[in-house]
């Protein structure tokens, strides 16, 4: 990762310059544009932009050892000798480089190789900067560590002030009106607050757009998953913005399906295959599982109400002993809403594998930093792994090109 690369001590005064730049840029902005950098979880690149210029700004005055327009015999060995421009192209699009220059030429930037000119792995460099995810009281330690003891909390928030800022706009954002597909799903995080080990849980909303591509759009934080709390997320959705999901998929959990209906009556629900089959399995003898659950399995792998019908028959007579969970099984609500849709996209809408790929991958990049001061240090690193994993999202879902062009 980028700022791994550098040495810690440049770090601050990087922050610093992104939050100055970022100051400026603001100002010269209409509140409506501002929310334009995080719409649909795109990183905009004026935004990317304003924060490579910003951290190449703060290593060249850590290189040159003292600020602009400052002259003492002492650094009449070199100084400040200009700057040229450099046009870099980078998954966001084009953006232009300010270089600083010294007399002896030896600065160079550690953000890019010298002679390189393009990068499909920029934008998520850029966004790992906003991974620092420390408390305001770390960063003055830290900082008063290495330039000792001039940094009051006061100052370290202000210039971190930025990040809450990233996290504030990505909640408040506009989003689509119609999605596709929305995934719902919770999962537990352990971390550790005011000195107790808690497990919160983390309530994600991931979509697949009308054009195909998936895009995390919300998120809430609580201590257990209940209705409630998806009721409030679901609240806030429609105030962003979000007007109609042709098909909703989550786990089945108590009272979430109910809680969806009242918000979005029109909405197709599909409850997780792959959950309804293990809870299943539970329910069978050890000794008959090989050979009834693949039957079982089966019923999900046909295309029609009809042949369900017809093998679920089959099944009742050659394991009567199971026929009240065979029977509970083909009548759980919602699971096999996916036959109103074409074959090609079953396998995407049926289970929630999906979002909860992305839930590991959240876990994953989070799990170097287990204790959190508050909820906000904990939602500037979840964040940050959300807009990463949005902007990685540059093709279509599998089958979803063949599903658009089906329903033209």
């Amino acid at each position: 990762m980028l700022y791994n690369n550098i040495e810690n001590k440049k770090l601050e005064l990087i922050k610093q310059k992104i939050k100055e730049s970022l100051d400026l840029y603001y100002k010269s902005m209409e509140n409506d544009d501002i929310s334009k950098l995080f719409v649909s979880g795109d990183i905009q690149k004026e935004f990317i932009e304003i924060i490579a210029n910003s951290f190449i700004k703060a290593e060249f005055e850590l290189f040159m050892g003292y600020p602009p327009y400052m002259r003492t015999e002492t650094i009449k060995a070199n100084y400040r000798n200009g700057s040229h421009t450099k046009q870099f192209q980078t998954n966001s699009g084009e953006i232009k480089l300010t270089i600083p220059e010294d007399r002896n030429s030896e600065f160079t930037p550690s953000i890019i190789d010298k002679y390189q000119t393009r990068s499909t792995e920029f934008t998520s460099s850029i966004i790992n900067l906003f991974k620092l995810g420390l408390s305001n009281k770390e960063i003055v330690d830290f900082a008063n560590n290495v330039y000792g003891n001039t940094y009051s909390p006061q100052n370290i928030s202000n210039i971190t002030s930025v990040i809450t800022e990233v996290v504030n706009e990505f909640k408040s954002r506009t989003i689509r009106d119609k999605y596709f597909a929305l995934f719902i799903d919770a999962t537990y995080i352990p971390i550790k607050f005011d000195g107790t080990y808690e497990k919160q849980a983390l309530y994600l909303v991931s979509g697949i757009t009308t054009d195909g591509y998936q895009e995390i759009i919300g998120y809430t934080i609580g201590f257990t998953e209940n209705s409630t709390l998806w009721d409030e997320l679901l609240t806030d959705l429609k105030d962003r913005g979000l007007k109609s999901v042709d098909i909703f998929i989550m786990d089945g959990a108590k009272g979430v399906p109910d809680v969806v209906k009242s918000h979005y009556p029109q909405s197709d629900i599909q409850i997780c295959t792959v959950h309804a089959l293990r809870n299943a399995m539970n329910k069978v003898r050890v000794s008959d599982k090989s050979e009834f659950i693949p039957k079982l399995k089966n019923l999900l792998l046909l295309s029609s109400n009809d042949l369900i019908d017809l093998e679920t028959n089959k099944l009742l007579k050659e394991y009567p002993q199971y026929s009240k969970l065979i029977n509970h099984f083909v009548n759980i609500e919602y699971l096999f809403t996916y036959l109103k849709y074409p074959q090609v996209i079953h396998k995407t809408i049926k289970s929630t594998n999906r979002i909860e790929a992305i839930n590991q991958k959240i876990k994953t990049r989070i799990s170097h930093k287990r204790l959190f001061p508050n909820r906000e240090s904990l939602e500037k690193i979840l964040v940050a792994a959300i807009l990463e994993l949005n902007n990685n999202s540059t093709r279509k879902i599998n089958g979803m090109e063949v599903y658009l062009e089906l329903t033209k």
